[in-house]
């Protein structure tokens, strides 16, 4: 058990983490400062550096932070879905990819790929994540669906669809990226 003081400290991170979170959405990586974080936070800048003392450890508390939001955003989109109708897993899962979680992380990724120390620590988290992921979507389907294929492998195939798709929200109408997804759905439920 936690004692009061643990439980007001944890209280503090949890705040610059959901502050850096929506910084990371709302501003980008580079618009994302611990000044901009503190303000968001409501928290001053001497307390954050108690927590974080630079940029580079609260981005990297916030990559683990964002791996947990997934994940959990997967969990609750597939809980309750009949494990044979992958139609309604795709656009659930949809849901999920296409929301302000996958902005945040879309901003780490970019920013990984100049920056080392978050470049190495993206890849660990992007092999915890893809476990992870696989682990939920295995206790939420059934093995039928993969068809002999490898279901570690054909998850991580429509993630890093779905994450591409996402990505053309950015660049492409929604419209015409929900076509793309209905047409993914219908791939997929043609096997």
């Amino acid at each position: 058990k936690m004692s009061r003081r643990e439980e007001k400290a944890a209280a503090t991170r949890r705040q610059f983490l959901d502050a850096a979170f929506h910084c990371l959405f709302e501003l980008g990586y580079h618009g994302t400062s611990t000044v901009a974080v503190c303000e968001r936070a409501g928290l001053a800048r001497g307390t954050m550096l108690h927590h974080f003392p630079n940029k580079e450890a609260l981005m990297l508390a916030t990559l683990e932070d964002v791996l947990v939001r997934r994940v959990s955003e997967f969990q609750t989109q597939l809980a309750g879905i009949e494990s044979t109708d992958l139609s309604t897993m795709v656009q659930r899962l949809w849901s999920a990819v296409k929301g302000p979680t996958f902005g945040a992380w879309l901003e780490l990724a970019v920013a990984a790929r100049t920056n080392k120390v978050l470049a190495t620590e993206f890849r660990t988290v992007m092999i915890r994540f893809e476990t992870l992921v696989s682990a939920v979507v295995e206790e939420s389907i059934s093995p039928e669906i993969a068809l002999g294929y490898d279901l570690q492998l054909a998850v991580s195939l429509v993630f890093s669809t779905m994450n591409g798709l996402a990505l053309d929200l950015v660049q492409v109408e929604e419209a015409v990226v929900e076509q793309k997804v209905e047409l993914l759905i219908a791939w997929l439920s043609e096997r």
